[in-house]
């Protein structure tokens, strides 16, 4: 199963950055909440896409995702 950003697009990047919500409608908690809240959605979209561009240009992480109770 994958994780994180790997099938995002920049565009979808840049949503989240921007309201906190991710390509699925769920909402960011926490801290990176506030972060967006309080930083990330006052930079202006050619900030936001470049620091998409950025994230998207970091080599992948790959997490095995094992389910319990079964």
């Amino acid at each position: 199963m994958g994780t994180g950003l790997g099938d995002w697009s920049v565009a979808d990047i840049v949503q989240l950055l921007k309201t906190g919500i991710k390509p699925d409608f769920d909402d960011v908690q926490g801290s990176m909440a506030e972060v967006i809240d309080h930083n990330l959605k006052h930079l202006s979209d050619d900030d936001l896409k470049a620091i998409a561009v950025y994230v998207k240009s970091l080599a992948a992480v790959r997490h095995k995702v094992e389910r319990r109770g079964k």
